[in-house]
């Protein structure tokens, strides 16, 4: 997994890289379209953070970059947590991005649309999830916080129906350290709590000789695991409220989940899709005085001055 990390990063910023590399051609290009005879030539520094990579596979003196003195959560992170993994990718492509912008308008922009997509992704997004989820347990009576696989899941319908739901759960609420959760896990397939961990993704699961057990390479976070329990002790309690068959609650739980999911996609939509390219216009016009693309006015004027 370092390796995907290092290899992701390092990918996109070669993209980036060429993409500012043509970008310039281009512009070059039409100046020289537009001025006959002129031999034109820009002068781009690759910024001070990527200065080593620019010697990698050459032959030099300088030192190759060092990745030395990463602290070890981060590497943990890297090895055993895909989320955080992620969040490391995510963190590394918007340092490229600010730190290869060509001037400070530029800049701005990228820290206005990276700073808005990460805010969405690691927090708002899950404000409006939780806030939708609170109010369909509250006021419609209906948990929505399961995953759509256990909302479908017809043996958790007859887990429900039979009210084995709390005690599948209370049985590992005995489990005090990491270890016993893991056992647990390992130990009990049937348990409905086990089951719903393997259809929400929470735990990872292989064929050994035709049987499906659990893979403990990959990263099982307990923290999610923990409530997980919780919301299904919730919709047992809330069902045991209802008159309702099983299948029938959840068929309306699972309408309800779909919706939410729709409704945030579409909020996430509107901020990221409209306001936020609005909010960056704005601030260019501000800065500017126009919309255009200002990376090639920049452009031209240093090559004007070459």
């Amino acid at each position: 997994m370092v390796a995907a990390t290092a290899l992701t990063l390092a990918t996109y910023f070669l993209l980036t890289k060429g993409k500012h590399k043509n970008t310039k051609d281009t512009v070059i290009k039409n100046m020289n379209n537009e001025i006959k005879n002129t031999n034109v030539k820009t002068a781009y520094s690759l910024p001070e953070v990527f200065k080593d990579f620019e010697n990698i596979g050459k032959n030099t003196t300088k030192k190759k970059p060092s990745f030395k003195g990463l602290a070890k959560s981060v590497s943990e992170a890297i090895l055993f947590n895909p989320v955080h993994n992620m969040q490391i990718i995510d963190a590394g492509i918007t340092t490229e991005r600010l730190a290869c912008s060509r001037n400070k308008t530029e800049l701005a922009e990228h820290a206005i649309k990276e700073g808005s997509f990460l805010f969405f992704l690691y927090g708002f997004g899950n404000l409006i999830e939780k806030g939708i989820n609170k109010f369909a347990d509250k006021k419609l009576n209906k948990p929505i916080d399961l995953s759509i696989d256990v909302l479908m899941d017809d043996k958790f319908a007859k887990a429900l129906d039979k009210g084995t739901v709390i005690k599948d759960v209370s049985k590992a609420a005995g489990c005090k350290t990491l270890t016993d959760k893991l056992n647990f896990i390992k130990n009990n397939p049937d348990n409905i709590l086990v089951q719903a961990a393997k259809k929400s993704k929470i735990v990872s699961t292989v064929k050994d000789k035709g049987k499906e057990v659990i893979d403990t390479s990959k990263f099982i976070d307990m923290k999610e695991f923990d409530a997980l329990g919780e919301n299904l002790k919730n919709i047992s309690n809330k069902f045991g409220q209802s008159t309702q068959t099983a299948k029938k609650f959840l068929g309306r739980t699972k309408g309800l989940k779909v919706a939410s999911v729709m409704a945030n996609i579409g909020i996430s939509c509107m901020f990221l899709g409209y306001l936020i390219p609005k909010a960056v216009y704005e601030y260019r016009k501000i800065k500017t005085g126009t919309t255009k693309f200002h990376v090639e006015q920049d452009i031209r004027k240093n090559a004007n001055k070459i």
